[in-house]
C-alpha cells in the first residue's frame, strides 16, 4: 500500500530535494530500500529494545498522520471552512465527499501503543468530524449552478412559504439556529484539527508542521473574513474527546440563544460560546 509503514522513507529536507530530482530517476526502489534499511540497522545497533519499540511506534504514527493529511486535504481546510461560515453556508460537493471519506477512514484507524495523546486527538477529531457531518446532512441541501457545478447550501425553508409572518419568524428563527450550530462546528473541527497537530508533536515528532504551522480558520464572507487559529485550551483538551449528539448541541445553542432573549441565535458570540458538554469537569 502507496500509505503504509512498508513505503514509508523519512528524509531531511535536503536529502529529499536530491532524491526526488527528475522524478527520483538517480534513484531505483531497491536503492532506497537498502538505504533505510542500513540506516535502521545502524541505529537499532546503538539503542535498547525500548528505544527501537518507540522509535518504531514514532515513525508508524507519523506515516498515518502523513497519510491523513493527504486523505483529509487538511491545507483546504480554510477554504472550505470559509465558504461553510458564509452567511448561506454553502459547501462544493467535492468539498463534501472529502469530509465524508475522511470520517470513514478515521473510523477504521487505531493508533500504536505509545501514543496516547495522538489516540485521543483523532478520536476527538473523529467524533466531531462525524456530528458536522450530521448536521450537513440536516441543514444543507443539493443545488446546481447554471454551469451544471453541484454544490450543498443551507435550506431556507422561510423564502418558501406564502404569506405568514408568524411562520415566517419561526422559520428564519430556526435557519439562524441552524447556521449558528455549523458555524460551531467548523470552528471545533478547527480547533481538533489543531489538537491533532500538538498531539503529534508531543508523541511523535515535535516538528511536525513546522512550516505549515497551525491550520487556520477563515470565517465571513469572500470580503469580509476573520482570520484565526483556534485551539483547545490545555485544560479543555485535558478532557477529551467529549461524547454529545448534534440534538444535543441544537438544543444547547437554542437554550443560548434564549438567555440572550433571542431565538433566532444571533446574540451568541461562538468564538467564546461552550455548550455544557464540553464542561472541562473531568
Amino acid at each position: 500500500m502507496i500509505d503504509g509503514y512498508s513505503n514509508l522513507l523519512l528524509l531531511c529536507p535536503t536529502h529529499h530535494t536530491i532524491i526526488d530530482k527528475d522524478g527520483g530517476a538517480a534513484f531505483s526502489v531497491e536503492q532506497l530500500i537498502k538505504m533505510r534499511t542500513r540506516h535502521e540497522s545502524d541505529v537499532d545497533a546503538k539503542q535498547t529494545t525500548h528505544d527501537v519499540q518507540r522509535r518504531e511506534a514514532s515513525e508508524r504514527t507519523l506515516g498515518g498522520v502523513l497519510a491523513w493529511e493527504r486523505k483529509a486535504g487538511v491545507d483546504a481546510w480554510p477554504s472550505v471552512a470559509l465558504g461553510l461560515s458564509h452567511p448561506i453556508p454553502r459547501i462544493d460537493f467535492d468539498d463534501r465527499s472529502l469530509l465524508l471519506k475522511q470520517g470513514e477512514w478515521l473510523l477504521g484507524r487505531w493508533w500504536p501503543p505509545g501514543t496516547p495523546t495522538v489516540s485521543r486527538a483523532f478520536a476527538n477529531l473523529s467524533h466531531v468530524l462525524g456530528v458536522l457531518t450530521w448536521a450537513m446532512e440536516a441543514v444543507l441541501e443539493s443545488e446546481e449552478s447554471p454551469a451544471g457545478t453541484r454544490f450543498y447550501e443551507a435550506r431556507r425553508q422561510y423564502k418558501r412559504i406564502g404569506w405568514n409572518p408568524p411562520l415566517y419568524t419561526e422559520l428564519l428563527n430556526e435557519h439562524r439556529r441552524d447556521c449558528a450550530t455549523l458555524w460551531w462546528l467548523i470552528a471545533e473541527l478547527t480547533r481538533a484539527y489543531n489538537f491533532v497537530v500538538d498531539a503529534v508533536r508531543q508523541d511523535a515528532d515535535p516538528y511536525y508542521r513546522f512550516d505549515e504551522g497551525y491550520v487556520m480558520l477563515y470565517e465571513g464572507d469572500d470580503l469580509h473574513a476573520r482570520v484565526s487559529s483556534p485551539r483547545y485550551l490545555p485544560e479543555e483538551a485535558a478532557v477529551l474527546p467529549h461524547d454529545y449528539t448534534l440534538q444535543q448541541l441544537v438544543e444547547a445553542i437554542r437554550t443560548e440563544a434564549a438567555a440572550h432573549h433571542n431565538n433566532d441565535a444571533e446574540g451568541i458570540d461562538l468564538n467564546v460560546f461552550r455548550p455544557p458538554f464540553t464542561s472541562t469537569q473531568a
